[in-house]
């Protein structure tokens, strides 16, 4: 009795191309053909000159434009005189990009892949502060986000607490418009309907829980203006007008 074996179609995963190989080979070629002649031929941008840029990554902030005005000084080197470096320097100087990689595709493509810095909040003294708790300086301003205040370097600290105030705040229905940290670690915020809520600087996040506690029977009794969270058994209330 024959058996007969089932073909299986195995997939293939492409390697990645061996720069160190080909770029060895053709200064072998360049040496043989000609010595310094040859590997001056293989040097020279109008040998493999860069005729297509694959600009790759969401972008909302950075146009094509931009990147291409900035790639225009490297692209005449050519394909294995590109400063691959520099190109990278050049594209995170953008302050709206966050990381840049490059690389070069056989044998006239130049590959950019942009990650844009996400904003979070817009810190009063000037600036913007991304999803790491990191202040970068764009030209302009998304609008709609929540304004931050603090001591210099207090960033990742009203990170922690703008992510615990959203989350606690999100089953209300409401959303936080603004932080502020004094120099004594006091916190106060304020809701997208302009309540303000002030925590004080101790047992912080036992305080917004609190708040998050009493607040949709507080909402349907009185307009407030001002929530004070500081007693230890209780808090005040400033109604609007």
């Amino acid at each position: 009795m024959k058996r007969f074996r089932k073909k299986v179609n195995r997939r293939v995963t492409p390697r990645p191309v061996p720069w160190r190989l080909i770029l060895g080979f053709f200064l072998a070629l360049g040496l043989a053909v000609g010595g310094g002649k040859g590997l001056r031929w293989l040097l020279d941008p109008h040998t493999f000159p860069i005729q297509k840029v694959r600009i790759q990554g969401t972008l909302h902030h950075v146009s094509r434009e931009d990147v291409r005005e900035r790639l225009a000084a490297f692209l005449p080197a050519g394909f294995f005189s590109l400063d691959m470096e520099g190109i990278r320097r050049a594209l995170e100087a953008h302050p709206w990009v966050r990381r840049a990689a490059v690389r070069r595709l056989w044998p006239h493509t130049l590959i950019v892949l942009l990650s844009e810095e996400v904003p979070l909040a817009r810190w009063q003294d000037g600036g913007l502060v991304n999803v790491q708790g990191q202040r970068f300086f764009p030209e302009t301003s998304p609008r709609g986000l929540p304004v931050w205040k603090g001591p210099a370097g207090t960033e990742t600290v009203l990170l922690g607490y703008h992510l615990a105030m959203e989350k606690a705040m999100q089953p209300l229905g409401h959303g936080i418009s603004a932080i502020a940290l004094d120099e004594r670690g006091a916190v106060r915020f304020r809701l997208d309907n302009g309540l303000e809520v002030n925590l004080g600087r101790q047992a912080i996040m036992e305080r917004l829980r609190r708040f998050v506690r009493v607040y949709p029977a507080l909402r349907d009794t009185v307009a407030m203006e001002r929530v004070d969270m500081r007693y230890s058994n209780g808090f005040a209330v400033k109604p609007k007008g």
